[in-house]
């Protein structure tokens, strides 16, 4: 359960970052509020999800599957371009994540 618990801080940690794009600056009042909302959410999953999971492998693969969602959500809703050379380094970030969760015992 706890992987689940991971999964979610992830997916509201990046719509709370999607918020945050589109609060401009947090002069809109509700992508603002999102921001606040998602991330409150966000955390109190990852803290589960710490319960029975090492805090630095909980926080590699948040901040590194974050990343990667992000820059997939930036590319296809805000038309971020980004070059071999990034796209590369989000593949292995991609493959750390997997050596990470395949390393962590059950």
């Amino acid at each position: 359960m706890s992987w689940v618990y991971l999964l979610g801080a992830i997916v509201f940690e990046v719509l709370g970052t999607a918020c945050m794009k589109l609060s401009y600056g947090f002069s809109r009042f509700w992508p603002a509020f999102g921001v606040f909302a998602f991330y409150s959410v966000c955390f109190v999953l990852m803290s589960l999800a710490m319960k029975r999971l090492d805090m630095g492998v909980v926080y590699a693969i948040w901040c590194g599957l974050g990343l990667v969602f992000i820059c997939v959500l930036d590319y296809y809703m805000f038309a971020a371009r980004l070059n071999f050379l990034q796209w590369l380094a989000i593949g292995l970030i991609m493959i750390g994540i997997i050596i990470l969760k395949w390393a962590q015992p059950s």
